[in-house]
Parts: C-alpha cells; sequence; structure tokens
C-alpha cells in the first residue's frame, strides 16, 4: 500500500506465510565414509558403508519423522521525503516476524563431534 501527504510518500506492507513440512526422511540411506584418523583421511581412499538408522534407546528403526510448522511474516515500510526539488529523502525499515505453530516434535537432530574431531564425527 502507499500514501502520499504533503512532501512524504508512505510505503508498507507485507506478506503472510505458512509453513507445513512433514519430513520423514532419516538420512540413513546416504553413504557414511569412514576414516581411521588424520592420515588415513589423507592417504588412503575412504571405505563407504550403508548404514540403517536405530533409535539407541529401543534397538528398533529410527523415528525421522519432523512436523515443521510455521508462521512467517515479513513486512517493510517506506517513507520518501521530498526535502528539496532537486533533493529526497529515503528512509526504510524491514523485518521478519516468525514463530512456530502447529505441533512440533522437537526431534532435530545435532552434529556430533567425535574423539577426533571432525574425522571420526557422527
Amino acid at each position: 500500500m502507499s500514501w502520499v501527504t504533503g512532501r512524504h510518500a508512505f510505503k508498507f506492507g507485507g506478506e503472510a506465510i505458512r509453513e507445513q513440512n512433514n519430513n520423514n526422511q532419516s538420512g540413513a540411506s546416504r553413504p557414511d565414509y569412514q576414516f581411521r584418523g588424520l592420515l588415513n583421511f589423507a592417504n588412503v581412499p575412504a571405505a563407504s558403508s550403508r548404514a540403517s538408522a536405530v533409535n539407541p534407546t529401543t534397538g528398533g528403526p529410527a523415528n525421522g519423522l519432523r512436523h515443521f510448522a510455521l508462521a512467517i511474516m515479513p513486512l517493510f515500510l517506506d517513507d520518501s521525503w521530498k526535502v528539496r526539488p532537486n533533493l529526497t529523502l529515503t528512509l526504510g525499515l524491514a523485518g521478519n516476524i516468525s514463530r512456530r505453530t502447529g505441533k512440533n516434535t522437537d526431534q532435530l537432530t545435532n552434529y556430533v563431534l567425535g574423539s577426533q574431531g571432525v574425522v571420526n564425527a557422527v
């Protein structure tokens, strides 16, 4: 929307976005590369193996289902002020409001470093 009054021209607006992402990919379908130390990482080709995801507490298959539900509202405000016939000043603000909505299982995964750091990370 825009509104012109006197020597000011205001523009403001926004958007409302609702996103639902039901991701059920556990990531175990990708190959797992293992190295036995930093020297082997540099000199020896990696041995790749496919592993299935396992829930460490039950020993059964891992639950990869994530319920990401978000509400996002980007907003902006712009003021163009005609100070003189040959000089216009413009000031603008923009922001993004987001919050989690709906059911979320809080099952986000983290990158876990191994005893040798990134070389043998999980």
